[in-house]
């Protein structure tokens, strides 16, 4: 029992510390790439709300014709109302402002859960002081509920749920480059996103297509590697 338990509590923590160490880096460019968007943000969200210049600017244009009315002896015009000067945020701001928020929340999502899971992983891994024969009943019970509520699931999504946080940032940022209208900026950023986008599209699809050739061809083509969790659910 002992030498069982040994052997069981190595493979364990030789598991949990890929995923730990996965998680971390995870955790690492979540909070950079939060830290970038946020930044934009900040910019971004002034788009959705008037200019206070402007609003300056009509009430000086007011007052100035106020005072030609009064030189010229004409009658009063009505009060000036600031509430009239109704104001809507262009089309193309708010969408780049949700794409760039749910980016956002999605890269802080990942933090968060990938720091639920480092818990769930550390309790995983506690000691329990037991003889080797109750550890090893312990420890078969705590596997097969980590796999029955889907923890390594859980785990491989992480990844997922950043890559569509980048996803959103940059279909913004095209987004706003577009409302811009600089055709070169947009080719170039176009151009090199859209390759970004190919390469990901062909290595989800890849392994299924391999998967589908007849199998004497099959065979004859060393395996595709790009295996990852988008391919795994293009695959299903």
């Amino acid at each position: 029992w002992e030498e069982c338990n040994h052997l069981v509590k190595a493979y364990d923590k030789a598991m949990c510390k890929g995923w730990k160490e996965e998680i971390s880096n995870l955790l690492i460019l979540a909070g950079l790439f939060s830290a970038v968007v946020t930044a934009f943000t900040v910019e971004s969200y002034k788009w959705l709300q008037p200019d206070p210049t402007n609003t300056t600017l009509a009430v000086l244009m007011h007052i100035s014709n106020q005072l030609s009315a009064s030189d010229t002896n004409s009658t009063a015009r009505a009060p000036f109302d600031l509430n009239s000067q109704s104001f809507s945020a262009p089309a193309w701001a708010v969408h780049v402002n949700t794409f760039w928020f749910l980016s956002l929340t999605l890269s802080l999502t990942t933090a968060m859960i990938g720091i639920l899971c480092i818990q769930w992983l550390r309790e995983y891994e506690r000691d329990t002081h037991l003889s080797p024969k109750e550890s090893l009943a312990m420890r078969q019970m705590l596997s097969e509920g980590l796999r029955k509520w889907h923890v390594p699931k859980v785990l491989y999504a992480l990844p997922l749920l950043l890559q569509l946080a980048l996803l959103l940032f940059f279909v913004g940022l095209l987004n706003l480059l577009w409302s811009l209208g600089h055709i070169v900026v947009l080719a170039v950023s176009g151009g090199f996103l859209g390759l970004a986008f190919l390469f990901i599209g062909l290595t989800t699809i890849l392994p299924t297509i391999q998967f589908l050739l007849p199998l004497d061809e099959n065979l004859r083509v060393p395996q595709c590697p790009y295996k990852s969790l988008q391919s795994w659910a293009f695959f299903r």
